[in-house]
């Protein structure tokens, strides 16, 4: 996975009339095969490459996915790369579910190892009031990110034996994490809060809402809505306020409230994917069951129109600070950041699992 230093249009590609190219599968393997056609120790460690790995667990049976992510993990370990600060404690924590499918496909005391250490070091990571991680410890801020590259790993790896209370931190994360970063009136999340200056950070960004949604389907779906009612009503909460700003023909802004900023693949593929997982699960009401099964069928469109025959993910933004508007309005996008065709690849599955049958009128979302 190079990094091209490099911007470009994101005008989807040329379709057939059928909708054959719309199967989650079909999609998949298209970017599979890209994937896996590179050299595994030119991804890096990082929160980015922790959710490529995740994602390309989930396609464990497609041929090499296993090979692939063990060589990976292996050229880490040889070239001594730490698996704790660098970067930041969140960076690393991405990576641990990959950790947590390695050990569940060949089990050994190595695997544990270092999915406990790296489970205590996100756990006793620096916080805030009320034991809330802190992102940029130095200047006191939350980001949204943090959601989505630490609470699926501590959650999985608490269910999977690892901390008794580890799933249950999980969810209080997210919940604390609400409290600052979720506006009561829209249910939307903004990037990030600082605790110095006590106020909100960035904008209601999609990339940002696809970390929150992802993070809390992917707890619930392993606590049940009955053990963490109040983590289910935030995500209630969440799904309505993405299904009110989504455009007719199903696609989000890059800016969720802001119709004059552009589509952006990765975050909309997160967001896809948590409604879906949300309504298949039933971790929503049944009043708002329809309406994030339709949103996700019309959404996957849009993402399925930016992968292209060769398996490139177009459209997705650089990686993204927390500041002005103008920032994420303007942000370049590319085509080799891994968190686009990672995001991909998660909402793929869902689409395999859903079952989602497109139809015709849904094409429209292709372009809008």
């Amino acid at each position: 996975m190079t990094n091209k230093s490099r911007t470009e249009k994101t005008k989807a590609p040329a379709r057939p009339s059928d909708t054959s190219w719309l199967h989650g599968e079909a999609v998949a393997t298209r970017v599979l095969k890209r994937i896996l056609a590179t050299n595994p120790v030119t991804l890096g460690w990082d929160w980015g490459a922790g959710l490529l790995g995740d994602a390309l667990g989930e396609w464990e049976s497609f041929p090499g996915v296993r090979k692939f992510l063990g060589e990976w993990v292996r050229h880490h370990e040889q070239m001594g790369t730490s698996f704790m600060d660098e970067g930041g404690w969140h960076w690393k924590a991405g990576a641990g579910t990959t950790l947590l499918r390695l050990e569940s496909w060949s089990p050994s005391d190595r695997w544990r190892r270092w999915i406990e250490a790296l489970g205590r070091h996100v756990l006793e990571s620096p916080s805030g009031p009320g034991g809330i991680w802190l992102t940029k410890p130095e200047r006191r801020e939350i980001w949204i990110d943090t959601l989505a590259t630490a609470c699926p790993f501590v959650a999985r790896a608490g269910a999977a034996g690892f901390g008794s209370d580890w799933l249950s931190k999980a969810a209080e994360q997210i919940c604390a994490h609400s409290e600052l970063l979720q506006c009561p009136r829209t249910g939307l999340w903004a990037h990030a809060w600082s605790l110095k200056n006590k106020r909100s950070l960035g904008c209601f960004w999609s990339r940002g809402n696809g970390w929150a949604i992802h993070a809390m389907v992917e707890v619930l779906c392993l606590t049940g809505t009955r053990r963490e009612p109040r983590l289910a009503s935030i995500l209630e909460n969440t799904c309505r306020g993405l299904l009110a700003v989504r455009k007719p023909c199903g696609n989000w802004h890059t800016v969720l409230d802001d119709p004059t900023s552009y589509i952006e693949t990765s975050g909309q593929a997160l967001l896809v994917r948590g409604l879906s997982k949300a309504a298949r699960l039933g971790l929503v009401s049944a009043r708002t069951k329809p309406g994030a099964r339709k949103a996700a069928q019309l959404g996957w469109v849009g993402v399925a129109s930016h992968v292209s025959d060769s398996g490139e993910v177009t459209g997705t933004s650089l990686g993204t600070p927390a500041g002005s508007r103008s920032g994420y309005t303007s942000r370049p996008m590319a085509s080799w950041p891994v968190w686009g065709p990672a995001a991909t690849l998660l909402a793929a599955r869902e689409m395999d699992f859903a079952t989602i049958q497109p139809t015709q009128k849904s094409r429209s979302a292709r372009t809008g």
